[in-house]
């Protein structure tokens, strides 16, 4: 994997969220390549901190396993751990509420060279920022 990100964010930290979700957006644009939002659980996402950022139609576009387009036309898809296999082959994962089981999943596929990380809980990341030294938002 080329790029690690860091944004410390533990627990329900709405506008961390939010930074994770533009950071991705930036750098699809930058690096003319479509993302991926990867959640623990796909379950109840609408009505998490994402509703903050996306529209209730984007969310349901996103819900159907749609993808939104980024402001240069870039594709931004959502799965969750158990749907990953059929979403691993996006350049670029940012890592939502991500556990120790995201990171690792993730730092294991073959396709992704950017991961970002915002984490629910600090102690999933301290082995992944240990080993890698992430650049830190």
């Amino acid at each position: 994997m080329q790029n690690r990100y860091l944004i410390p964010s533990f627990g329900d930290n709405a506008e961390n969220t939010k930074k994770g979700v533009r950071t991705l957006i930036q750098l699809c644009d930058s690096n003319s390549v479509n993302g991926l939002i990867l959640v623990p659980m796909k379950k109840n996402f609408k009505s998490s901190m994402l509703n903050q950022f996306f529209s209730k139609e984007e969310l349901n576009i996103l819900d159907k396993n749609g993808a939104l387009k980024t402001p240069k036309g870039n594709n931004i898809e959502l799965c969750s751990m158990s749907t990953y296999k059929n979403h691993n082959k996006n350049p670029i994962v940012l890592g939502l509420w991500a556990s120790k089981d995201i990171i690792e999943m993730v730092e294991n596929e073959i396709y992704c060279n950017t991961l970002i990380v915002v984490p629910w809980i600090e102690s999933d990341t301290t082995e992944w920022i240990k080993n890698t030294k992430p650049t830190v938002i």
